[in-house]
């Protein structure tokens, strides 16, 4: 259940009630989004006992303490936002994200009415702004995650991202994309990536997930190519050098060029967002291991060890070897 929603964590640009009211809180907003959050807190606090009416005000206060991981706070402070304003879509937004965040941690014998508070929320946003686009994916991803008897549905996910595709095609892509996953169906998956390429043919992000999908249909030479292809669009992607290599050691094919791309990774000294330079090496073990160089793989694995001591793979591999 803790991996059941996707919390798409954005800043609304909110309208406030008054002018002299959008003078005066714009300190507090400001504050905010430079993400000084203890000082727009007080702020808030401070403006709201002055303007006890002010619904910007009280749904500040819930962005902040989602900030701070008071999930209690933040719903209290959001419902007192819906409530004095119950036609925003974003109120009703940031009501259901709070709703599945908390969700997230809490009982099971609770789980399912917060799951039920979230998903509610996300259609109220949606049926006041039908353009609400990240109301849309969440409530999308919520019925891609969700088990049927707590709301989830595919049927209705396809909906969804059929929408969110006319609001932005590359998210409702990804929606799609999601779908085809759970379902086991990465031949739609890779139809509907194909259809993409075809309109945005140097976005690498498509490329990467066609060639992840090539992966699940057991076709590694076209995996390898579109990783290839990745690095000609865009040489700074050096995490399709790794991704090539995975392929070749885990599947024992390639060998030479999954050898000679971990040795580029590696090199390249990957960023702390990518596979560390330990898996690089533990990769590489085991290519020198599926080419039978046995004392190459030795080396690689040892270095992996080296570099990361709590690497459970790497000490597998060498204490079988």
């Amino acid at each position: 259940m803790r991996n059941l929603f996707l919390l798409a964590i954005i800043v609304f640009i909110l309208p406030v009630e008054s002018k002299a009211d959008n003078n005066d809180i714009k300190k507090g907003i400001e504050l905010f989004e430079k993400s000084d959050f203890s000082g727009a807190k007080t702020f808030f606090e401070s403006y709201l006992k002055q303007n006890p009416s002010s619904d910007t005000a009280v749904f500040y206060l819930g962005r902040i303490f989602f900030q701070e991981k008071n999930f209690d706070k933040s719903i209290e402070f959001f419902e007192k936002a819906v409530k004095m304003k119950d036609k925003n879509s974003g109120y009703h937004f940031w009501l259901g994200i709070v709703s599945g965040r908390k969700a997230q941690d809490a009982s099971v014998l609770k789980q399912p009415g917060l799951a039920k508070k979230m998903k509610n929320e996300m259609e109220m946003a949606i049926n006041l702004d039908p353009s609400n686009l990240n109301a849309r994916i969440n409530l999308a991803m919520f019925y891609i995650k969700a088990p049927g008897i707590m709301g989830g549905s595919f049927e209705k996910a396809n909906e969804q991202a059929k929408e969110i595709k006319k609001l932005d095609y590359l998210q409702g892509l990804n929606i799609y994309m999601e779908i085809y996953k759970q379902e086991g169906k990465f031949d739609l998956a890779e139809k509907e990536i194909q259809n993409g390429i075809e309109k945005f043919p140097e976005n690498t992000d498509l490329q990467f997930q066609l060639a992840y999908v090539y992966e699940e249909l057991k076709n590694y030479e076209k995996a390898i190519f579109t990783f290839e292809r990745i690095i000609k669009i865009d040489p700074t992607k050096i995490y399709a050098y790794y991704r090539i290599g995975r392929v070749g050691a885990m599947f024992n094919t390639n060998s030479e060029k999954a050898a000679d791309c971990l040795k580029k990774y590696i090199q390249s000294g990957p960023a702390e967002n990518l596979p560390s330079l330990a898996w690089g090496h533990y990769r590489l073990g085991m290519v020198y291991e599926n080419l039978g160089d046995k004392n190459l793989a030795k080396s690689e694995y040892e270095t992996a060890l080296s570099l990361d001591p709590n690497h459970k793979e790497a000490k597998a591999a060498l204490s079988k070897l």
